[in-house]
């Protein structure tokens, strides 16, 4: 379980607003849960997001759903596969409106750090956008609960 928050800097340079930057605070609690069948690693995440929206002429507040469902296979001992989709359902109107698709190869650097190098397919509002991307996983907290 986990409880978070953020503020962020909301790149919006895909739409066609003229705005760049949308400033945002974000509550966000989640659950997650991952078990194991032989060889593969099955995690499910569900997240609800209180989102603070800090516009330049406005101020919105949204909630919405975040459900991921992924797995991951090791090659070996030092390679593996991830795969994971997120649904985002939003608790106002337009229900559905982003997905996020990701694949990576990954290597194993130590028990607690890994490199991957992944593809992310992401939908926003009917707007499709592919993304390479670089992502270093850091375990800072290495005991077992």
């Amino acid at each position: 379980m986990t409880l978070n928050y953020s503020h962020l800097d909301v790149d919006r340079s895909i739409e066609a607003t003229g705005e760049t930057h949308l400033f945002e605070n974000r509550l966000y609690e989640q659950i997650c849960y991952k078990h194991n069948i032989d060889y593969l690693t099955i995690t499910n995440r569900l997240r609800l997001e209180n989102r603070f929206l800090n516009d330049l002429d406005k101020n919105t507040t949204l909630n919405r759903i975040r459900y991921q469902l992924g797995a991951s296979v090791n090659l070996n001992k030092s390679l593996f596969v991830l795969i994971n989709d997120e649904v985002f359902a939003n608790l106002e109107s337009k229900v559905f409106t982003e997905n996020r698709f990701y694949t990576a190869l990954g290597i194993h650097i130590s028990k607690f750090n890994n490199i991957e190098l992944g593809y992310l397919n992401q939908k926003i509002n009917g707007a499709f956008i592919n993304r390479l991307q670089v992502v270093i996983n850091i375990k800072t907290n290495r005991y077992k609960a």
